[in-house]
């Protein structure tokens, strides 16, 4: 499902971004050093100020998710991978946040189906598309730290990579 081509995609992604934001502080810097040299001490606080809401707006809503992200995929393409095959009992019906990223959760029943203690719960990137499991349906599905890299259906088939 992931290869390096996504991570390579979301360093470019982060660049550009970068530049968006560097760009606009480049302005905001050479009107900061315009207001020093004119000795406007009223511009000079209201500027700095400016050019440090700005850096954080921009690092909380744009650069943080996309850097969490990042960083999601580098330990996901280099870490230790396990595989579990079960059966699927559906998808939770809201996205959670796990270290700024966001998944759907399932559970996956890898032992006897009547114990509970046989579920796993797993998540799913919601930047891919949902898969169309049906409850019950029988999979070999890869994780890395409960999120998923991988998967096929039980009979043998070919491993589905999008």
């Amino acid at each position: 499902m992931y290869t390096q081509q996504h991570l390579d995609d979301i360093n470019h992604q982060l660049k550009r971004r970068m530049m968006r934001l560097l760009l606009p502080q480049l302005v905001l810097l050479a009107g900061l050093v315009y207001s020093l040299v004119i000795r406007s001490r009223w511009l000079t606080t209201g500027l700095f100020i400016l050019m440090g809401a700005l850096a954080l707006f921009y690092w909380g809503l744009v650069l943080s998710p996309l850097r969490a992200y990042r960083k999601y995929l580098c330990d996901l393409l280099g870490g230790r991978q396990r595989e579990y095959a079960g059966q699927f009992r559906g998808f939770d019906g809201h996205e959670v946040i796990r270290d700024n990223v966001r998944f759907m959760p399932f559970m996956l029943n890898v032992g006897n189906a009547e114990d509970l203690k046989d579920d796993r719960l797993l998540y799913w990137d919601t930047n891919l598309p949902l898969p169309d499991w049906r409850e019950g349906e029988h999979l070999w599905v890869n994780t890395f730290d409960k999120a998923v890299t991988g998967w096929r259906q039980q009979d043998g088939a070919q491993p589905n990579i999008e």
